[in-house]
């Protein structure tokens, strides 16, 4: 089996689709290479790399937007050759994804809606009020 690792960013949101009645979480990675021409130009190379990542993608789904910068590692699946937009032949790349990171890129914030940002906001001010209370009652458990 091949595996593979890559960091690019994400060519547009990713989607959530069913494939012999299993979910994948499938979206493109752009791999830039900076390249020489011919004539010692540089250049730059753009890969594509289809990823599918098996189940819906839980609280990782709302992250994996356009732009999004990203390291995958996984397994390849076999090469397949397809017609472009532009009419010629083509090799597209699929990676069976086993891990995923965001990396620079886009802020998470940035992707969030207004009132996702504030239910954050509102959850992180619940959860932090709770361990003040738990706190202040028992002073016992202080570690000075």
């Amino acid at each position: 089996m091949l595996k593979a690792e890559i960091i690019g960013h994400i060519g547009k949101d990713a989607e959530v689709k069913t494939i012999n009645n299993n979910q994948y979480v499938a979206f493109s990675v752009a791999h830039n290479e900076a390249v020489k021409s011919n004539t010692d130009e540089k250049q730059t190379k753009v890969v594509w790399i289809s990823v599918l990542m098996r189940g819906n993608g839980g609280n990782l789904l709302q992250y994996l937007k356009q732009g999004q910068q990203v390291f995958v590692r996984g397994d390849l699946m076999s090469p397949r050759i397809y017609t472009n937009s532009a009419g010629l032949p083509a090799i597209g790349i699929t990676l069976f994804s086993r891990e995923i990171q965001l990396c620079g890129g886009s802020k998470p914030d940035t992707l969030l809606s207004e009132q996702d940002k504030q239910r954050m906001y509102e959850s992180q001010a619940q959860i932090a009020t709770d361990i003040i209370n738990q706190g202040s009652n028992s002073d016992e458990d202080l570690p000075f």
